[in-house]
């Protein structure tokens, strides 16, 4: 059984991870709208990724007799000036998810709770690899970046990228 703590960090998960979720979903508007079809799809990806993680948090919650309280905490559409910048956004949305996962793990493995641990040390390793498909992204962004590509060339070869990492 999960600990109170645990409890209420599940719950911190899973609003942290509906907020990626709809910042990404918001962000591969702003993609779509300046015809940036690769960045589009890897938010998203993204999205997609943190629904299916939220998924699995209310199906642990329902199991162990938790009622999350989800906050309708809703990103705010920024524009941006490079690619760079909403890669980095997008990393700096994840962290705190990825911090809470470590951190349940953690717990549940400290109380003996091997079900738990494996569980959240799954979501953990799913959501290593968001991170690690985003700071690939952020570093072929930088890259193009600095050999003066511009915003639909950027895109071109993160779709590339994108279609090598998912397929």
């Amino acid at each position: 059984m999960p600990t109170l703590t645990m409890i209420e960090k599940v719950n911190i998960q899973i609003n942290q991870v509906s907020f990626a979720s709809q910042w990404c979903l918001t962000h591969s508007t702003w993609c779509a709208a300046h015809a940036l079809q690769g960045s589009a799809t890897l938010m998203r990806e993204c999205a997609q990724r943190n629904i299916s993680q939220m998924t699995h948090l209310f199906n642990f919650s329902r199991k162990h007799g938790i009622i999350p309280v989800v906050n309708h905490r809703l990103p705010e559409y920024c524009e941006y000036s490079s690619l760079v910048d909403l890669l980095q956004q997008a990393l700096d949305n994840i962290s705190p998810c990825h911090q809470t996962l470590s951190e349940l793990e953690s717990e549940a493995f400290e109380h003996n709770n091997l079900s738990a641990g494996l569980f959240f040390e799954s979501l953990y390793l799913q959501q290593y690899q968001e991170s690690q498909l985003l700071h690939t992204a952020l570093i072929e962004a930088q890259a193009a970046q600095r050999q003066g590509a511009d915003l639909q060339q950027i895109d071109s070869q993160l779709l590339a990228l994108l279609d090598k990492m998912i397929h």
